[in-house]
């Protein structure tokens, strides 16, 4: 387990996209978030984890595959 600390200070975070594909057989699940103008990238391991993430914090996602 990793940990990232960020201090907004005020600052919005912003959601900027997440998706779903499968790229070379291999499933794909990226939710990308923007607070000031730090950038960060959050892998999941499978479509079902950032579906079930997403949904329960009212994001929004694309589904490619």
């Amino acid at each position: 387990m990793s940990q990232l600390t960020v201090f907004t200070r005020g600052v919005p975070i912003k959601s900027n996209h997440s998706h779903l594909e499968i790229h070379q057989g291999r499933e794909i699940a990226v939710f990308e978030l923007s607070i000031g103008d730090i950038d960060i990238s959050i892998h999941f391991e499978t479509h079902l984890e950032l579906i079930t993430f997403c949904e329960y914090h009212n994001f929004e996602y694309d589904d490619e595959r």
